[in-house]
């Protein structure tokens, strides 16, 4: 068979004499027998490009059997179907401007054809709600939330995940982010009818399927877990952070010393001079975040020359560190470090609560003072008869729960009913299997420890809602954050199916 006449067979089904339906898109093109394929090669090359190239790449390399074009094209879309695809992907994935695909300079310099921004937002909407289904669909057995508020202006939304096992990994999806319906009330009512609407009214689940919610250790969400009676796992991220509130204080004159001395350099004039010396930039010192203060130390010591050398040619000698506040910064440099390593270890994705207090443990031996809010009976610990079940479970010990704790993880209980649909020709093998003690209890590990990924969320929706946008609708935004961020449950055959 010769190579178009294997491209046709593969798109084309011959419905009668002479008249051709396109598998793809469905059109109908007459093509008159032995007359060549040029009318049916006409429209894949018009509306199929995309697979017609594939082709022609596939000809050259002799690649010409109809079933290995089956396999190496599967499937292919009309061009409406990838020219809009192609405008989706990248205002989404590049959080962009819904006015973006009417740019003229934009429609200029790209090869797709133009669209409208209503068209645009039709199908972000259709796609949304794809995905919603599909998450839906997704999630087949128990899982945490994790849950997180984020205000901007004078909007406040509400961060609402979804965390479970796969049976590969951790899987993380974005339920929600969006504001109150009710927005003169941030209660914990309000919360907990909030994450309610969204589990069962959008996603069609029970409560009963959440085994746990994972936040902040604030009294909002202490509220929320006891309303929805869901044991909360204190994030682990923000009791590091409460510690090392309190570790800082006694280093604050210190710090501040460094703050002033950084301010007094971003100064047109010294910042000039400096920029003479070296290309590294002064950092200061912002409260709400701890990590600032490691960069700015950081920084310190790496221009600490030029420092000297710029603030003795103005003569500001009294804004210069003295050799003890210096060798104070060494030390308090080695311990911000130490610090850093341990908030960039709590952010890896498959850190469990086992490994977590581990971890906590190991650096309370040396920093004792540390203990107040890392250990395991600290007053932080909302539910520490759940936190001590998970512990034992993830460490093999579940011959060691006591009743309160078996009581909180009964929902991990494995179902014994599967015993009844073993083959009874197979039942001595299973019985001699018993031998080896196995867990009567489903894998705990999935359980999120901390809810960075709604911090992560919201670098993002900084980023995206920036001065410039400040007019998007609330809803309009959570749609495009919803499907960044759960960017691997859509692709081109997502939209061709919404659009049909």
């Amino acid at each position: 068979m010769k190579a178009n006449e294997a491209l046709i067979r593969t798109l084309f089904i011959e419905t009668i004499d002479g008249v051709y339906k396109c598998n793809s898109c469905g059109t109908v093109r007459k093509q008159k027998k032995n007359t060549g394929w040029s009318n049916l090669l006409d429209h894949v090359k018009t509306a199929h490009a995309d697979f017609f190239t594939r082709f022609k790449d596939g000809k050259n390399s002799g690649e010409m059997h109809q079933t290995q074009l089956k396999e190496m094209f599967k499937i292919c879309y009309p061009k409406t179907t990838t020219n809009l695809f192609g405008w989706i992907k990248w205002v989404v994935h590049g959080l962009k401007p819904f006015n973006f695909v009417e740019d003229p300079l934009n429609r200029e310099n790209s090869k797709l054809d133009g669209i409208s921004r209503n068209t645009l937002i039709k199908h972000l909407e259709l796609l949304t709600l794809s995905v919603e289904k599909k998450i839906s669909q997704k999630i087949e057995s128990k899982f945490a939330l994790v849950m997180d508020g984020w205000s901007t202006g004078s909007t406040h939304y509400l961060a609402l995940f979804a965390v479970f096992d796969n049976k590969e990994d951790r899987e993380t999806v974005l339920l929600a982010f969006s504001p109150f319906v009710d927005e003169t009330n941030f209660g914990a009512k309000n919360h907990a009818d909030f994450i309610k609407w969204v589990v069962e009214s959008v996603y069609g689940k029970n409560m009963s399927d959440v085994i746990s919610l994972t936040g902040d250790n604030c009294s909002t969400n202490v509220a929320v877990s006891r309303i929805l009676s869901l044991p909360l796992l204190g994030c682990a991220s923000h009791k590091f952070d409460l510690a090392l509130s309190e570790f800082i204080v006694p280093w604050k004159p210190l710090i501040n010393k460094i703050h002033i001395l950084m301010t007094k350099l971003n100064t047109l004039k010294l910042s000039g001079k400096l920029r003479k010396l070296t290309p590294l930039r002064p950092k200061t010192y912002t409260l709400v975040r701890w990590s600032s203060a490691n960069e700015m130390v950081n920084r310190y010591l790496e221009i600490k020359e030029f420092i000297v050398k710029v603030f003795s040619e103005e003569r500001c000698f009294d804004l210069l560190l003295s050799k003890q506040d210096d060798e104070n910064v060494i030390v308090l440099s080695q311990h911000l470090r130490k610090f850093d390593s341990v908030v960039k270890k709590l952010q890896s994705h498959d850190i469990t609560l086992g490994e977590t207090r581990f971890l906590f443990n190991q650096f309370i031996s040396i920093y004792p003072d540390f203990a107040k809010y890392l250990a395991h009976d600290s007053h932080v610990v909302q539910d520490p008869i759940f936190e001590s079940a998970i512990l034992k479970l993830q460490n093999g010990k579940e011959d060691q729960l006591t009743g309160p704790e078996t009581e909180k993880v009964k929902s991990f209980k494995t179902d014994d009913a599967v015993i009844e649909q073993v083959d009874t020709e197979n039942f001595a093998d299973m019985l001699m299997n018993n031998r080896q003690k196995r867990s009567q209890y489903k894998n705990t590990s999935f359980l999120p420890v901390t809810s960075n990924a709604a911090e992560r969320l919201f670098s993002v929706a900084g980023y995206t809602l920036n001065d410039y946008r400040q007019r998007l609708l609330p809803s309009n935004f959570e749609m495009q954050i919803f499907l960044f961020f759960n960017k691997k449950y859509w692709d081109i055959e997502t939209l061709q199916n919404v659009i049909c």
